[in-house]
């Protein structure tokens, strides 16, 4: 499960406020393939004041560049209410692009410990979806991603975001 924010490698005056999420045909509840969400201030809560200025200044690189090699967006960005949020795209290998001179060591403690908390069993929600269930979203209030399905199977999910 890849936990992100709609478009969260450009510019955060250019990602979606809302994302839309219906579903068409649902996978066997089982099997997975559902919605997981975390609310992003459980994340900001856990997070020491250190971890949350190191993340305003540092933006992520990917290794794959599936949209662009270094994302456009802080990892801490403001959205356009003018509230800090997460603006993460877990889905494939990053690193985090720092201000030069901070220390390879607490670079490495950031992004674990953002890691574990945007997983944290704890906070995270699964929506199961069901013929005709809608979520929408806040996409700086919520990160989601679609648990791992066991087995290939078809699953529809109608997404429409708003901006």
């Amino acid at each position: 499960m890849g936990m992100h924010v709609d478009h969260a490698t450009i510019p955060p005056l250019e990602q979606p406020s809302y994302v839309l999420l219906g579903s068409l045909v649902p996978p066997r509840h089982k099997n997975g393939g559902d919605t997981a969400v975390i609310p992003m201030s459980s994340v900001f809560e856990n997070l020491t004041p250190d971890e949350t200025q190191l993340l305003r200044e540092s933006r992520q690189h990917f290794a794959t560049a599936y949209y662009t090699s270094e994302s456009a967006a802080n990892l801490v960005s403001t959205s356009r209410k003018g509230e800090e949020y997460i603006s993460i795209w877990d889905g494939e290998p990053w690193t985090l692009i720092s201000p030069e001179g901070t220390d390879l060591k607490r670079r490495e403690q950031t992004v674990s410990n953002l890691r574990d908390l945007i997983y944290d069993k704890q906070y995270v929600r699964n929506v199961p979806w069901e013929p005709g269930r809608v979520a929408v979203l806040r996409n700086d209030k919520m990160l989601h991603g679609r648990t791992a399905q066991i087995e290939p199977e078809k699953r529809v999910v109608l997404r429409a975001k708003a901006y």
